[in-house]
């Protein structure tokens, strides 16, 4: 059975290596990518799909500029880029 892939967007290195190592307690999900800002996160994306996002609402856009990304903005189009590659659904 392949595992669960995780990508987590957080500012906040704590909760990103708490939720890692939370998550490496299984052998079923694999985190395969983490990232402190959107930008990063939205690079990671274009090319890959984790199957499970765990999102920090109040990441910054980038490193440059730390005004909060308006995540919740962006929820509807990513869900819509799953629907329309046919990522979503997908069981592990």
């Amino acid at each position: 059975m392949q595992p669960i892939t995780v990508a987590i967007l957080d500012d906040n290195q704590f909760a990103i290596d708490g939720s890692r190592f939370r998550l490496s307690q299984s052998a079923r999900i694999q985190v395969v990518k983490t990232a402190s800002t959107w930008e990063e996160m939205a690079a990671y994306l274009e090319t890959a799909s984790p199957q499970v996002l765990i999102l920090d609402v109040s990441a910054p856009i980038s490193a440059s500029n730390p005004t909060y990304y308006p995540i919740r903005n962006v929820i509807s189009q990513l869900l819509r880029s799953c629907l329309r590659s046919g990522r979503m659904g997908e069981s592990a």
